[in-house]
């Protein structure tokens, strides 16, 4: 077989001296064999390169997740009265009441759960930034849209849409909130430093592929609780994810084991380390070496 042509940004960089630090930013993971793999070097065949994969994560031996300097201080900081009048529009809820965040794909399991809170025994305020999971939202309310500045009421549920803002903003509402439903990859990362429990609505890949690594990130999350409280957590995780019923008040009972793991993760996962200063002394190694 014909060997392919040398691509020109590679052989720039093989004459370069001194040689650049070659890394391959990874996708974030929170597996096993990400420890075995991150910042392992990868000689290149034709040239005297180096490649080595960097690979953020959630366990020791990985890159960890990006935080920012300030983040903790802002949290400190953060005025929950002042952002409920501003954002909200009203009081910030009594102590009696549940407030959750929503951000999520679409997701078939949202009309049962919203049942749930509607016909439950204690108040549910819902905050519900427009998005994908908006048009659930109008039809269970029965409303023509439900975008920013729409409220509804149905039995113990009161529901809020607020309009869709940058990632600063965005922590605080994470910050107002006592649990966290996210998507994705970015809000993953934001509700964990939120020291809030959350709910991960990981993007559906073919095959299921997904699955592995929300049960891994799962292990990681769910480890120092106790058994009772982890089977509640992964059953509702994978509920949200397509497989089962999501029971509400199957999980919300174990809250204060909840709340309290919340804060203990965020501990965990910043003795890792930040991802972009794990980054900088990885390269500054790379160098010196």
């Amino acid at each position: 077989m014909k060997r392919a042509p040398p691509r020109p940004d590679i052989a720039a960089m093989a004459r370069r001296a001194p040689k650049p630090v070659w890394i391959n930013l990874e996708y974030l993971s929170g597996e096993d064999w990400v420890a075995d793999f991150h910042m392992r070097p990868s000689p290149h065949p034709r040239y005297p390169l180096d490649k080595s994969f960097f690979f953020p994560g959630l366990g020791k031996g990985t890159g960890g997740v990006l935080k920012e300097r300030d983040l903790d201080a802002r949290r400190a900081r953060f005025d929950a009265a002042a952002w409920w009048k501003e954002r909200v529009g009203i009081e910030r809820p009594g102590a009696g009441a549940t407030v959750v965040s929503l951000f999520a794909y679409e997701n078939p399991a949202v009309d049962a759960l919203l049942a749930q809170w509607r016909d439950g025994a204690a108040p549910v305020v819902l905050l519900v930034p427009e998005g994908r999971i908006s048009g659930a939202l109008a039809r269970f309310f029965d409303v023509p849209k439900f975008t920013a500045g729409v409220t509804a009421r149905a039995g113990a549920l009161e529901a809020h849409a607020l309009g869709f803002v940058e990632q600063p903003r965005f922590d605080e509402l994470l910050w107002a909130a006592d649990i966290n439903f996210v998507r994705g990859e970015d809000s993953f990362v934001r509700a964990q430093w939120a020291r809030k429990p959350f709910i991960w609505h990981i993007y559906p890949q073919a095959d299921d592929a997904h699955l592995p690594k929300l049960d891994a990130a799962l292990a990681h999350y769910t480890s120092t609780l106790d058994p009772s409280a982890r089977d509640a957590v992964s059953r509702f995780w994978h509920a949200w994810n397509g497989t089962g019923v999501p029971d509400w008040a199957d999980f919300w009972r174990h809250r204060p084991a909840l709340d309290a793991r919340a804060a203990r993760w965020a501990d965990e996962l910043a003795g890792i380390g930040d991802l972009a200063g794990n980054l900088v002394a990885h390269v500054a190694a790379r160098r010196a070496g």
